[in-house]
């Protein structure tokens, strides 16, 4: 009887670790977006072309293009290409090669991006992620893309 209730109870405990994992997962991925939006950028990058951009729960599979100090994500959404063009104002080490397939999730699009607007860009605690968040031409946060570099 003993060895039933102490079978029971480790069913019920891993039952309830199992059930508060999973309300806890979208929870966390919003504020993965909050602590980046106030962490320190490792690039800054300058919107050039913003082309068939709408925001998504879904993550799209693209490429990356560099050519000198422009550089590009394509993907496909919705039956359309998507454009993402940017020069570099100023960025400190790593970045994708250019030709890698990436992961795109627009996570949080408030407006429409368009050219003039700045990307921060800030390394995930992933090894191979990215937030590159969205500011207008106030200063405001409009927006949260996650690019994950998956070669």
């Amino acid at each position: 009887m003993t060895r039933l209730l102490g079978w029971l109870t480790a069913l019920a405990l891993w039952g309830g670790l199992f059930y508060a994992t999973t309300l806890t997962e979208p929870l966390i991925l919003r504020q993965r977006c909050e602590i980046a939006k106030h962490a320190r950028p490792d690039a800054e990058y300058q919107i050039t072309r913003a082309e068939g951009l709408t925001p998504s729960a879904e993550r799209y599979k693209g490429r990356f293009h560099k050519a000198g100090k422009t550089e590009r994500l394509e993907w496909i959404q919705g039956n359309q290409l998507v454009t993402l063009e940017w020069t570099v104002i100023q960025r400190r080490g790593f970045f994708i090669h250019d030709g890698e397939p990436i992961i795109v999730l627009p996570a949080v699009l408030q407006t429409p991006l368009k050219q003039g607007m700045t990307i921060r860009m800030v390394r995930m605690a992933y090894p191979l992620g990215y937030y590159f968040i969205v500011v207008n031409k106030r200063g405001e946060i409009i927006g949260v893309l996650e690019i994950y570099w998956y070669t």
